[in-house]
């Protein structure tokens, strides 16, 4: 069977709620492959992705050019508001509402917090957080007590919060944006694998919805469709090595 390692880095909300179900599969079919996560912040992981110590990273975008390596954009989430849910809330949180409330923020070496400090500088504010923390579930549960607000993102295939808490949309909307980061020539996007593709690299893209098609290369078929492709079916539509595929919220982690 297919055998090997591959090091991965994401944040704490990537990693708690992104990435599980694709290494679930992908463990499932191919249990020799060693899937080694680490977290990290987007800073982090582009330095680690140079020096050559990580072979794939999801990153906050955007982000500046970076020789040798390459960025692709993959999903963007919607920030949210996390309120005590004692607190009188309006529908929507400006910046000016929620610059006068205690606020629990990340730690200022992330690009959520850059993110949200331009967000509350929209209304000429610059609110000094209670505290400032890089984990968003220690967030949550800090909220939940009734120690302050957070922005954070809130994915899909996140669980609703503590009844203690309350989401809130933002006025203006905020969203935080992440890419698939890799060395250049390492790692194969869609449309960009062809029969040249050297063998055993790991090949990561990302699937949009499940009602479209999954990638170029399996033009066509549907996101499920793919885990049962034969070999043949794959190679009339340009690939020459038969792979599986690990499918879950939007990643796909491919091995030729």
């Amino acid at each position: 069977g297919l055998a090997g390692r591959v090091r991965i880095a994401a944040s704490t909300g990537a990693i708690a709620h992104l990435l599980p179900q694709a290494l679930e599969v992908l463990r499932t079919h191919h249990p020799a492959i060693d899937i080694q996560v680490a977290v990290m912040t987007s800073q982090e992981t582009l330095t680690r992705l140079q020096d050559g110590t990580l072979d794939v990273g999801l990153v906050a975008l955007p982000q500046p050019p970076i020789a040798g390596l390459v960025v692709k954009p993959w999903r963007r989430d919607p920030v949210m508001a996390f309120l005590p849910a004692h607190w009188k809330s309006p529908a929507r949180i400006t910046p000016e509402w929620l610059a006068a409330r205690p606020l629990i923020l990340n730690d200022a070496t992330t690009r959520l917090s850059r993110l949200t400090a331009e967000w509350f500088a929209i209304g000429g504010h610059h609110p000094a957080p209670r505290i400032q923390l890089n984990y968003n579930d220690a967030i949550k549960s800090l909220v939940a007590a009734g120690y302050g607000a957070a922005l954070l993102p809130h994915e899909a295939a996140t669980p609703l919060p503590d009844q203690r808490i309350v989401m809130r949309p933002l006025r203006p909307a905020l969203w935080r944006r992440l890419g698939i980061a890799h060395r250049a020539g390492n790692v194969f996007y869609r449309k960009e694998l062809t029969h040249q593709a050297p063998p055993s690299v790991v090949v990561v893209f990302p699937i949009p919805m499940l009602s479209t098609p999954c990638c170029g290369i399996c033009d066509g078929l549907e996101r499920r469709a793919v885990i049962h492709a034969t070999k043949s079916q794959l190679q009339t539509r340009g690939v020459a090595r038969h792979f599986e595929v690990a499918v879950a919220d939007g990643l796909a982690l491919c091995i030729l």
